[in-house]
């Protein structure tokens, strides 16, 4: 196994305490080709969503790819945060505009400080979404 010396490095920062993940989001869902839940992220304090159309926002927030045939979860992450509240929401979309059979059960984990032993704290969310275009909100953290 082939290790860069960069990967290294960041691991070991990582490890340390020196690289703070101030929000991490991770959403998955029970459904794995038809239908997606996605997240949708309103950072403060610009107002800015972010989604997986629009998946950076001006403060460096990231949104990864969505994979929407069932290749894995969509996470969000910043880390540095701008003082004010972070609302966390998930959105369904079908596949092409098709019904929705049964509830989508989305999984939502929310990590705080991550990367930080003393401050890390994480919170699990379950939601169910049962037509297209639906959206919930999960939980809104505040920074100060």
């Amino acid at each position: 196994m082939f290790h860069s010396s960069t990967t290294l490095k960041s691991t070991s920062r990582l490890l340390r305490g020196t690289c703070i993940i101030f929000l991490n989001i991770i959403i998955s869902s029970d459904h794995a080709a038809a239908e997606a839940a996605t997240a949708a992220v309103t950072p403060a304090p610009s107002g800015e969503t972010v989604t997986s159309f629009h998946n950076h926002s001006l403060f460096g927030g990231m949104l990864s790819r969505d994979m929407g045939q069932g290749y894995g979860p969509v996470e969000y992450l910043i880390s540095k945060s701008m003082p004010g509240a972070y609302t966390i929401a998930v959105q369904l979309f079908s596949a092409g505009g098709k019904t929705v059979v049964q509830p989508v059960t989305a999984c939502v984990s929310i990590y705080t400080y991550f990367g930080n032993v003393e401050m890390q704290k994480m919170e699990a969310h379950v939601v169910q979404l049962r037509t297209d275009r639906e959206q919930r909100t999960v939980a809104t953290v505040v920074f100060s």
